[in-house]
């Protein structure tokens, strides 16, 4: 879980913080994603592991992914780091 940074990692803590805290959202099937940007090599490898990549722009990749989800992408070794995306709101 190295490659996370602090505010993803809390998300694995035996009480993880208020949605608030993220950019999250919920699946039709009820499962809660989380906007994230990864630095890696290879977008192809997350899609293989079954991560829906938004973005990628030279090693930045934009993704929404499930808590299970960031357990397959860290494990990748082509991923270098996680880390939170920004929640943006219309004011």
């Amino acid at each position: 879980m190295a490659k996370l940074d602090p505010g993803l990692q809390q998300l694995f803590a035996s009480s993880p913080p208020a949605d608030a805290s993220y950019d999250v959202s919920v699946r039709a099937d009820g499962v809660k994603e989380y906007g994230v940007i990864i630095r890696s090599s290879s977008p192809q490898d997350l899609r293989d592991a079954g991560v829906q990549v938004g973005s990628a722009f030279g090693d930045v990749i934009t993704a929404r992914v499930s808590v299970d989800e960031l357990r397959r992408v860290v494990s990748l070794s082509t991923v270098r780091a996680v880390e939170q995306g920004n929640r943006s709101e219309i004011h």
